[in-house]
């Protein structure tokens, strides 16, 4: 028989993650920058990573 699971216990919240990946140097960085400022001013926390070649 199955374990009964506690209703008390606390639960993590898991934050919505987005990969994106663009080739472009200059407007796409831009485009999604300025996406996230006008649409999730509050809520984000962006990493950028440039191309290491």
């Amino acid at each position: 028989m199955p374990k009964a699971r506690n209703k008390n216990k606390s639960s993590k919240q898991v934050k919505p993650v987005f990969h994106i990946f663009c080739e472009g140097l200059k407007t796409e960085p831009y485009y999604i920058n300025s996406y996230i400022n006008h649409y999730h001013p509050e809520r984000r926390d962006v990493l950028v990573v440039e191309d290491n070649n």
